[in-house]
């Protein structure tokens, strides 16, 4: 009798965390999305729906990346520090748009990006189904259906000697997205440096927009299929990106499946993305 109360006591113990529970749900799931919500156009009020690529990492501390991508190119961060209890939640979901612009709300310096929240279902190492739900008046709605990569709490695979991709800047401060700039970067290995186009400010004359020269690391974690990432920029030109830009750091995730780099990084109002 008291093996059989030992072994249900068990059984109660271990799965506890299969579906649902109260460890992060750590790791790394990728799928598809719904982006749906209203966009003024030519001062009118348009419903869209869009269907981005989804790539979520989730630190085992509970903080968390989704990367929205839209035709190959990464077009939104989000970014919060979750916790579990049944589900996997955060109030604190921050937005960051990027290119091309499927994003109503786009302004992450405004409460309307940062304090979304984030809800979602789990099944520990299957399956991870969230919802966001932005605080704007633009009823702007994410949801994901994604799946655990096998493996993704492992070191994460090698980089390849070099990954040739392009590089996704914004500007949030108030001007639309039509402010991201893109430009080629090369990372080699686990380090990279080179000129990138960074975004503008409105208010500067032409020509626009101004280079920048971006430094950067990926580390890799320990406890997760992914890399630390931090970057910064030792230079800018007039402007705004004389005293914005010069030292500043951001820092984020990247994913690497062994053949396609995702990298996103946030400081602040600023997004940076990277993909090959």
């Amino acid at each position: 009798m008291r093996a059989a109360a030992l072994v249900l006591l068990l059984g109660a113990c271990t799965s506890g965390g299969d579906a649902g529970g109260t460890v992060v749900p750590a790791g790394v799931y990728t799928g598809t999305g719904t982006f749906t919500g209203t966009q003024l156009i030519n001062g009118a009020k348009s419903n869209f729906s869009t269907a981005p690529t989804i790539t979520t990492i989730v630190v085992p501390d509970g903080m968390y990346m989704v990367l929205s991508s839209k035709l190959a190119v990464i077009s939104q961060l989000d970014i919060g520090n979750g916790s579990a209890n049944g589900m996997f939640t955060a109030a604190n979901n921050t937005e960051f748009g990027l290119y091309p612009d499927y994003d109503s709300n786009n302004f992450p310096l405004l409460t309307a990006d940062q304090n979304g929240a984030f809800a979602a279902t789990f099944t520990t190492g299957k399956t991870l189904d969230a919802t966001i739900t932005y605080a704007g008046l633009s009823g702007d709605v994410l949801t994901t259906t994604t799946t655990f990569v096998a493996n993704s709490t492992a070191a994460p695979p090698a980089l390849p000697a070099t990954v040739a991709g392009t590089f996704y800047s914004n500007n949030n401060t108030g001007e639309r997205i039509t402010l991201t700039a893109m430009s080629t970067l090369t990372i080699t290995g686990t380090s990279f440096t080179g000129p990138v186009v960074c975004p503008f400010n409105a208010t500067m004359p032409p020509p626009q927009p101004t280079p920048c020269t971006v430094t950067g690391t990926l580390t890799p974690r320990s406890d997760l299929a992914a890399y630390d990432v931090s970057l910064s920029f030792a230079d800018g030109t007039s402007g705004k990106f004389a005293t914005g830009w010069t030292g500043m750091t951001a820092t984020g995730l990247a994913y690497f499946d062994g053949t396609k780099l995702v990298l996103g990084a946030t400081s602040n109002q600023y997004a940076f993305a990277f993909s090959n």
